[in-house]
């Protein structure tokens, strides 16, 4: 059952994704596209101070990308810095995973992929002023937990739900930004799912 959901679930967003690309394609060309950004494969990533290889944690992983899609929102658009950070959160992103578990009855094109994964930066855009700067502040605020085969096949043993709880967002009560990750053919740590939800009540 929950390998059908995560299945459905890669599918429904990666059609809301070409929807909004084919939208998008349609009204400006200048909009980037997978071929400028997606990588072949999942390699070693060295960014803001971390190499996030196979002995990286999954916390540094997710912090490394909340910092590029902070740096994306805060480019200017179609500079080259703002294509790095793209480029980044796809280098991010298990891309393996996403390309292997897509249901086959809708479009798995790398535009699709791609507009799926950069629609993080626009998900998050309004929480990232608070994005914490540094590593272990971020931790802090990160909790993690297991998941593997029997709540999640396709991740096999080596699956990781992290959250990451911003609270004091004036009249909000704050988010909870989950990423879920599992591990690339090499043993990395990537994202292949994101989900915002309210921050856990508080514990007396």
């Amino acid at each position: 059952m929950q390998g059908r959901w995560l299945q459905r679930s890669i599918a429904r967003g990666l059609g809301a994704a070409t929807v909004l690309a084919l939208i998008g394609g349609c009204v400006d060309q200048s909009q980037p596209s997978a071929s400028d950004f997606m990588p072949t494969s999942n390699d070693v990533v060295t960014a803001y101070g971390m190499t996030l290889d196979e002995n990286a944690s999954p916390e540094q992983t997710v912090w490394v990308l909340l910092m590029a899609i902070r740096d994306d929102t805060r480019s200017k658009m179609n500079s080259p810095e703002w294509h790095e950070h793209i480029k980044l959160q796809c280098r991010l992103a298990n891309v393996e995973f996403l390309r292997r578990n897509a249901n086959a009855s809708t479009s798995t094109s790398e535009e699709a992929i791609f507009a799926l994964v950069h629609g993080w930066a626009s998900a998050l855009n309004y929480y990232v002023q608070r994005f914490d700067d540094d590593f272990e502040s971020a931790r802090v605020r990160m909790t993690s937990r297991r998941i593997g085969s029997d709540q999640l096949p396709e991740v096999g043993d080596d699956g990781q739900v992290v959250d990451y709880t911003l609270t004091g967002l004036g009249a909000d009560s704050g988010v909870r930004i989950r990423f879920l990750l599992s591990r690339t053919q090499k043993g990395f740590w990537r994202a292949f799912k994101l989900i915002l939800g309210p921050p856990p009540a508080p514990t007396n």
